[in-house]
């Protein structure tokens, strides 16, 4: 990208920009970073740069997010002495139905363990279609209007022989 040109931003970041004299700011720091490093982890498609009194967070060439920041002030090194091994892991979060959730807690969530089960599921228009492997059908709608419905769906097909329960 050609110094003059201004990378994509998020809507966030581009609220950020305060006047003309920080948008130059925050060019140089894009185009002409003083300090570039990359994030760590589950952080490690995003790059950081900064120049001066910016620091951007950039994400396949577009700037998701900026700050002013202290210049004296440095990234930490994820090879430091001083943080080494010995920097606590972050903790990812758990995803719907993690372990322990022995009810499905999304409708994909219900159609995987239904066919784990030996079911056959379809769907038909706002409703699924579940084949018991007796043959039986059972009808779940696909549109619920109640928070409750995916636990309701799940005690449903239980009741008709078809267990979407962890154990």
């Amino acid at each position: 990208m050609n110094r003059g040109t201004i990378p994509p931003f998020t809507l966030s970041a581009a609220q950020r920009v305060r006047d003309g004299q920080h948008l130059r700011e925050v060019l140089a720091a894009y185009h002409e970073p003083e300090l570039r490093w990359r994030g760590a982890g589950a952080a490690a498609e995003r790059e950081f740069r900064r120049a001066g009194r910016v620091q951007l967070i950039v994400v396949a060439d577009r700037i998701i997010g900026l700050t002013d920041v202290d210049p004296h002030h440095l990234p930490p090194a994820h090879d430091s002495p001083v943080l080494g091994d010995h920097a606590r892991p972050r903790r990812q979060r758990k995803t719907h139905g993690g372990a322990g959730r022995r009810m499905p807690t999304t409708l994909d969530e219900l159609v995987k363990r239904a066919r784990k089960a030996g079911a056959e599921v379809s769907l038909g228009g706002r409703h699924l279609r579940v084949q018991r492997p007796d043959g039986e059908p059972v009808i779940i709608s696909v549109s619920p209007s109640d928070w409750r419905s995916i636990n309701n769906a799940a005690h449903t097909l239980c009741r008709a022989g078809v267990n979407v329960m962890r154990f």
